[in-house]
């Protein structure tokens, strides 16, 4: 996030200015910041002041200062260049955002707003430092690990080709590639990790080597993890025994613990796309494969037009967003996130392929994963290293880490349509039971494919190379 306080002076005198320009006829960029009404939270979700603005493809910031500054001087807010997303952030006054919209370049004004972090059900699961996976190998380009442990049923859930039941004989195991998600980048983008935890194998990393995150608005900076949610997640999606993703980089990428806003967000996923940008220029295929962002965010704002614009940046550079849908029981699409085609948007079930009590539904949802007592590493406030847990966040991570994997095997670190249709054909269809028939729910499943009927026994799933 670049401070550019030389962007838009203070207006001389504004009112009248904003009047002179108003009795020429031109029409207002929109201004979408009450486009809807929040039906999930206070009016005061509006961060007070504080505005992002959005300029039209292909116009400059500085065709922008041109116009504008013939009618300004000199002004004290912070003003925030944001530049893959087109725009910049300002803290001002509603007299300023009049005349800001009256530049035909101006797509759309709206302002900044809170999201806040999904609750996670936390329990003390005891140390589980005891817990070893087996593994076999086979003489194929690629080797499966087998993991077949306590924690491992939802894990197992997740390569499986049949529904599985937890009270057969036999133990099911968890089948994944050997190095699942080697060389991939997961951003999880949350309340902190506790990257020392054993967990984690000394792949977690603060962003950047940073002490500090610039993107928490409240609360404590620092990047270690004060809640638990991020370290927890972060294990889930890519952690030695509980993630699915077992070999991945997990990435550091703290908004805040209590509260973070829209402004924030994007000024972190900016970055992020800036690093994977950095990174596909700088390193061979073998050498860095591809990035995932992960998050659990939810929004009051009905109109987080400003998220959706940089998730969809991302994606056009090769990355993937996932988020979890919520818990709140009720209709995914009340979270304009959920609702946008650029994101995959995740659901929770418990270890019977039901939907948990608290998970969101509907037809915003992509696809449901395990999200109901899920194992996952706890941070070093914790009393023990693994706690027990429930939430979409759960079943997010699962499919973050199940992503990493199609990405890492192929190399797929600009192809995010080849990810998503890699996705697709691999998810079990009919499993999912307990959602509201309207408004429907996909019933799909996560699946990394691994035992999936319809492929060769070359292919680790369906749609891989041979």
């Amino acid at each position: 996030m670049v401070v550019f306080a030389w962007i838009l002076p203070a207006l001389l005198p504004v009112s009248a200015i904003a009047t002179s320009l108003c009795s020429n006829g031109s029409e207002l960029a929109p201004d979408v910041s009450h486009a809807g009404q929040s039906q999930k939270g206070p009016d005061s979700y509006l961060v007070k002041d504080s505005y992002i603005i959005k300029l039209k493809n292909n116009y400059s910031i500085e065709e922008h200062v041109d116009y504008i500054g013939s009618n300004v001087s000199s002004i004290g807010h912070d003003y925030y260049y944001l530049d893959i997303f087109s725009g910049y952030a300002i803290t001002t006054n509603r007299s300023v955002i009049q005349l800001i919209r009256r530049d035909p370049g101006v797509k759309w004004t709206k302002s900044n707003s809170l999201l806040y972090p999904y609750a996670l059900l936390l329990s003390p699961a005891g140390r589980k430092d005891q817990m070893k996976p087996s593994s076999r190998q086979q003489l194929k380009r690629w080797r499966p690990a087998i993991q077949s442990v306590p924690l491992s049923f939802t894990l197992a859930m997740q390569s499986a080709a049949q529904k599985l039941s937890r009270f057969t004989r036999d133990r099911p195991l968890y089948w994944a590639l050997d190095d699942a998600g080697r060389t991939v980048d997961i951003y999880v983008l949350d309340s902190g990790i506790d990257i020392n935890h054993p967990e984690f194998e000394g792949r977690a990393s603060n962003f950047r080597g940073w002490n500090t995150s610039p993107f928490v608005p409240l609360g404590d900076p620092r990047m270690g993890d004060l809640a638990g949610h991020g370290t927890c997640v972060a294990s889930v999606a890519g952690g030695r025994l509980t993630g699915t993703a077992k070999h991945a980089n997990l990435i550091n990428v703290k908004i805040g613990d209590v509260i973070t806003t829209e402004l924030h967000v994007i000024s972190a996923i900016i970055q992020v796309i800036t690093e994977h940008k950095n990174k596909k220029r700088t390193f061979s295929r073998d050498l860095f494969a591809g990035s995932v962002i992960n998050w659990s965010f939810g929004g009051y704002d009905t109109n987080l037009f400003g998220l959706e614009s940089i998730i969809q940046q991302a994606k056009a550079h090769g990355i993937l967003t996932v988020t979890a849908a919520g818990n709140e029981n009720t209709d995914a699409a009340a979270d304009p996130i959920c609702k946008s085609k650029d994101i995959i948007c995740v659901g929770a079930v418990d270890q019977a392929y039901r939907k948990t009590p608290g998970s969101n539904y509907g037809e915003a949802i992509t696809v449901s994963a395990p999200g109901h007592d899920i194992v996952c590493a706890a941070p070093s406030i914790y009393s023990n290293l693994y706690t027990t847990t429930s939430g979409t966040s759960l079943a997010a991570a699962y499919v973050s880490g199940t992503t990493a994997q199609f990405i890492g095997y192929e190399k797929l670190r600009s192809d995010t349509g080849t990810i998503i249709q890699r996705m697709r054909d691999n998810w079990n269809v009919g499993f999912l039971q307990g959602f509201p028939s309207r408004p429907a729910t996909p019933n799909t499943f996560n699946s990394n494919g691994f035992k999936k009927p319809n492929k060769s026994p070359d292919q680790p799933y369906v749609g891989a190379p041979a």
